[in-house]
């Protein structure tokens, strides 16, 4: 019986001690992913990332964040590539870029904007965790 008890305390406490939400490396790709879809244009990278904290919310889980967007591709380059990809002017797609990131159009490759995010969500889906709305 003694035995018994030792197994069980033992896997609760690795049931315990397991994640219930998304790993930090599945929270980055995605983050940078959804940086790179909005303007289907790859122009940032994540670094310094850092999970601060994290908890359940019914079937989601928030995550609270820093992490540094370091720019791969100028501002110039990102409006050139944007309005070739979008059919948009020039003119539009910068005012889209910055309206929809709130960044001017001063930045270039190896510039970094540190980024603080608090209770971002995420749910898991039929092919992992995904941001959620």
């Amino acid at each position: 019986m003694k035995i018994k008890m030792i197994i069980l305390a033992a896997c609760m406490a690795l049931l315990a001690s397991c994640s219930s939400g998304p790993s930090e490396s599945v929270m980055k790709s995605q983050i940078e992913e959804s940086y790179n879809k909005l303007f289907n244009v790859e122009f940032v990278k994540l670094e310094n990332f850092d999970k601060t904290n994290g908890r359940e919310s019914g079937e989601d889980y928030l995550a609270d964040l820093t992490y540094d967007l370091e720019f791969t591709k100028s501002a110039t380059e990102l409006v050139k590539e944007f309005s070739k990809k979008s059919g948009m002017g020039l003119r539009e797609a910068a005012m889209t870029i910055r309206t929809i990131t709130g960044m001017s159009g001063k930045f270039k490759p190896g510039d970094t904007k540190h980024m603080d995010v608090k209770g971002l969500k995420f749910a898991e889906s039929e092919n992992g965790w995904v941001i959620s709305k």
